[in-house]
């Protein structure tokens, strides 16, 4: 029964269709957002380890060079949805079928809300840190 509920769970976060105004999740489609309420896409995510305490390790070489590598590529081919509500939007898609086609063609489209080299804060770093990809952050 649990299997079962975060299998779906699971999939439902990496279903992601592009329309010509919406951005729609889920597989059956129950997760909307328009467009228009988008303020920035931010290209990257922070490039720090998940784990509070583990940048410790993963700057001490603990960690062998190739995992820092596909960690640091992973999150550069993410983006940040920020919506005009203060809503966040991780999206990494690179692994889903399309999923890097869809995420190229939303920053094509709204290219007017790129943006590149964000400086993220601490206080975004530690929100994206404990976040689910691919799961709305409402704003508090």
């Amino acid at each position: 029964m649990v299997a079962g509920w975060f299998t779906g769970r699971l999939i439902n976060r990496h279903f992601w269709r592009l329309t010509q105004s919406e951005l729609i999740g889920g597989i059956t489609g129950n997760i909307r957002y328009p467009l228009s309420s988008i303020d920035k896409i931010i290209v990257g995510l922070p490039n720090k380890m998940p784990i509070p305490g583990s940048n410790a390790v993963f700057s001490t070489g603990l960690l062998s060079p190739a995992i820092k590598e596909l960690y640091a590529a992973k999150q550069a081919g993410s983006l940040l949805v920020k919506f005009q509500d203060g809503s966040l939007l991780p999206l990494k898609l690179r692994a889903m079928v399309n999923g890097g086609i869809l995420m190229d063609e939303l920053v094509n489209r709204l290219q007017n809300c790129v943006v590149k080299d964000y400086q993220f804060s601490d206080q975004e770093i530690k929100i994206l840190r404990s976040a689910d990809p691919n799961m709305i952050i409402r704003k508090k």
